[in-house]
């Protein structure tokens, strides 16, 4: 998998470096290029807290399902602050995140707000 995502992205470099865009995929080069993906961390995570232990306590699953809940909300401020910036696809990000609106006022207990920072 890693050989394909490294043939996309070099695919996709000379249109992604034209829309300045390029940065944005670093975390996808770096993994095409060996680094750990979320489930590689996870793993890592759990076997450094664990050790030879095979039963996951509570705790642990709480600690890892908060940072993950921080980093998808971290990541969702992130695009929508720039989904105006992204041309043709701002569109479709932008109906995305009206849909994903809707179902977070509905659902009141939802971490994530799909909302630019500072919006309220």
């Amino acid at each position: 998998m890693r050989v394909f995502l490294k043939w996309t992205l070099g695919e996709l470099q000379p249109l992604a470096e034209a829309l300045g865009l390029w940065d944005d995929l670093m975390p996808l080069v770096e993994m095409a290029n060996g680094a750990p993906n979320t489930a590689d961390k996870l793993r890592a995570y759990l076997q450094k807290e664990l050790g030879t232990n095979t039963e996951v306590p509570l705790e642990v699953l709480r600690t890892l399902a908060e940072a993950r809940e921080i980093q998808v909300r971290e990541d969702v401020e992130k695009i929508t602050a720039q989904s105006g910036v992204l041309g043709n696809e701002s569109g479709k990000i932008a109906e995305f995140l009206m849909y994903a609106r809707e179902e977070a006022r509905s659902h009141r207990e939802l971490p994530v707000r799909f909302r630019r920072p500072g919006e309220q």
